[in-house]
């Protein structure tokens, strides 16, 4: 087996999975920190992070 074909069979890493059910104050905050902090992630590893708003406003929002 060569190097290309060794590098071509490897299979990726599957991506981690995040869902944040409001997209309010605290949820606009984590997501800037994680994106601060995403380089400590693995060579490879992905980050998926799913935001399900019920009114489509991120931040303040709907009270």
């Amino acid at each position: 087996m060569t190097a290309v074909q060794a590098a071509a069979s490897v299979q990726p890493a599957p991506p981690f999975k995040l869902a944040l059910v409001g997209g309010g104050p605290r949820a606009t905050y984590l997501l800037e920190r994680l994106s601060a902090t995403i380089g400590r992630l693995d060579a490879g590893r992905r980050l998926e992070v799913h935001v399900f708003e019920r009114s489509g406003a991120f931040g303040a929002g709907q009270a």
